[in-house]
């Protein structure tokens, strides 16, 4: 009989006929002392992606499945349904546009199996961008995270602590298989939270490509109203951390002022939903936290990068 995987990665993927290649070369690369599968689910692509992913699958037999789906059913039930098929008591997820470093898959397995109460790692990631803009994982300050440590309410407070492409959770903490509203991954960040710790490694074991072609980062309004969906959800199933949950939506709020962005209603409504009364020092306190937090969209992520580009351009041309 065929041993069961240890590990499934859900690789998500639409119209990346240019990243997808070096993103599965870099997943089937991996060395471990367990098994691994790869499901790969196209989103209805109508460039170039099936046909690399079909033939990863014909190089990898054992490893790769690919799911290529005739019609584009959207990025959210494309990402729950492949999850869905998942196999291993470990999963990770990689969007069809980010990198694995060498090691990532056996170290965050060498924790879950060593650490029992931790239901999701992470790891830092370098971010760079398709303009050759690079910012290393390692110069982030992530201290305020005790020993690498997250909890759910301190997820609530700051909102992503980790890139998707980073994560690796056990497979019994996702309850949630169907969901009929929008969601981005934070939604089962605080899920697998609510079942056990999480954990940031400090190893770099991945690449973020910041702002890929196409990608749901350039719509930040979009990606506001449903986290504040998603924290009315929460609010609603976790009433307790009302407090918590009013600190991000406040900040988000004033963040949408700032940038008057239209998901600005959404962000007040939540606020509202939740409000507390809670200390400047701790809104103080949890803003801070958010800015030391490696940018993960457009924006900071995008400002880092072009500041990384002018360096190297300047470097080079002292040299020459």
């Amino acid at each position: 009989m065929e041993e069961e995987p240890k590990v499934t990665v859900c690789v998500t993927t639409y119209n990346q006929e240019q990243y997808i290649r070096s993103c599965l070369q870099s997943i089937v690369d991996q060395q471990t002392n367990f098994r691994f599968e790869v499901i790969v689910s196209d989103d209805g692509s109508t460039d170039g992606t099936p046909a690399i992913v079909a033939e990863f699958a014909r190089l990898h037999p054992d490893v790769v499945r690919p799911v290529l789906r005739p019609v584009n059913v959207g990025a959210i039930r494309n990402f729950i349904e492949v999850h869905n098929l998942a196999r291993g008591a470990y999963v990770a997820h990689m969007d069809g546009d980010d990198l694995m470093l060498p090691g990532k898959l056996q170290k965050q397995v060498d924790f879950l199996d060593a650490n029992p109460d931790f239901t999701v790692v992470w790891h830092r990631v370098n971010l760079f961008d398709d303009d050759r803009g690079f910012v290393s994982g390692e110069k982030f300050d992530l201290s305020f995270f005790p020993h690498g440590t997250v909890t759910l309410e301190h997820s609530l407070r700051i909102g992503s602590v980790g890139v998707h492409s980073a994560i690796m959770y056990r497979r019994s903490a996702r309850k949630t298989r169907q969901v009929d509203f929008e969601i981005i991954d934070l939604f089962y960040t605080w899920e697998y939270l609510s079942s056990g710790k999480g954990k940031i490694l400090d190893d770099v074991l991945g690449g973020y490509r910041i702002a890929a072609k196409g990608s749901i980062q350039k719509n930040m309004s979009k990606i506001q109203r449903i986290i504040a969906h998603n924290q009315r959800y929460y609010l609603h199933l976790m009433p307790w951390q009302r407090r918590n949950i009013f600190s991000l939506a406040f900040i988000g709020f004033l963040v949408d002022v700032k940038h008057c962005r239209s998901s600005v209603w959404s962000s007040a409504r939540t606020a509202i939903e939740s409000l507390s009364l809670v200390s400047p020092l701790f809104l103080l306190r949890n803003l801070r936290e958010m800015k030391k937090l490696p940018p993960w969209a457009p924006g900071p992520g995008s400002a880092l990068l072009a500041r990384s580009r002018r360096s190297a351009e300047g470097l080079n041309e002292g040299q020459s």
